[in-house]
């Protein structure tokens, strides 16, 4: 009964471990003097603050999310979704973004 509950459990850990924090009722950030960048264009996105891609991905609705920080690799999942944006982050700044 006790290993069914564990085996239960982990993927459920695991899950709650990937959902980013909630961004409601912060302020919205003064607008920036530089372009905006192409949303569909994943390359743009590269050299923006982590904060700076997830805010632009949220408005734009499109799913995303950071599969490692600083060279180490975080817990997702292994599906292939063709409109989500997964981020490698070093040092707070977007270093690579890919599809899938």
């Amino acid at each position: 009964m006790m290993k069914r509950f564990v085996v239960m459990l982990v993927p459920l850990l695991l899950l709650a471990s990937c959902q980013r924090e909630s961004t409601k009722g912060t302020p919205e950030p003064a607008p920036s003097s530089k372009p905006l960048p192409d949303i569909g264009v994943p390359a743009t996105l590269i050299g923006l603050t982590l904060k700076e891609a997830e805010e632009l991905a949220d408005k734009a609705k499109v799913p995303h999310r950071v599969v490692s920080i600083d060279g180490q690799s975080r817990p997702v999942t292994m599906d292939y979704r063709q409109d989500r944006l997964n981020f490698t982050v070093v040092k707070g700044i977007v270093t690579g973004v890919k599809k899938g």
